[in-house]
């Protein structure tokens, strides 16, 4: 997409698989995602990890990379197995959950220590 003054924005959209950022997204949810966009500790991001598209909320940021975990951590594949990830790895930002239902994605994480643990999306 491009606007005037010669901006271009490219956006893009995911879909959740897994159950690592329960409660926060669910699995099947599609996300809208903003590509190249700055990123902050608190913020969704899709990057690429082992020749897959990977869905996890940032926990900090250096010169080294990026420490990125789910907000299921009972039920995450994430940088506290994999470490950091390189900034180059990231391809954007989420922004909105488009389905199942429209919202925007919240920055702060929500305790997960009392919600039921899901280890199966059948469940």
């Amino acid at each position: 997409m491009q606007i005037g003054l010669g901006i271009q924005l490219s956006f893009g959209k995911a879909v959740v698989r897994g159950l690592s950022m329960v409660p926060n997204l669910g699995y099947g949810d599609q996300l809208l995602i903003r590509y190249g966009a700055q990123i902050s500790v608190g913020d969704v991001i899709v990057f690429r990890r082992s020749g897959q598209n990977d869905i996890k909320r940032v926990e900090s940021i250096s010169d080294e990379g990026i420490f990125v975990v789910g907000d299921n951590l009972m039920a995450s594949l994430d940088s506290r197995t994999y470490g950091l990830i390189r900034h180059d790895q990231v391809l954007g930002k989420a922004l909105f959950r488009i389905k199942p239902k429209f919202g925007r994605i919240n920055n702060a994480k929500v305790d997960s220590s009392s919600l039921e643990i899901l280890t199966d999306p059948d469940q």
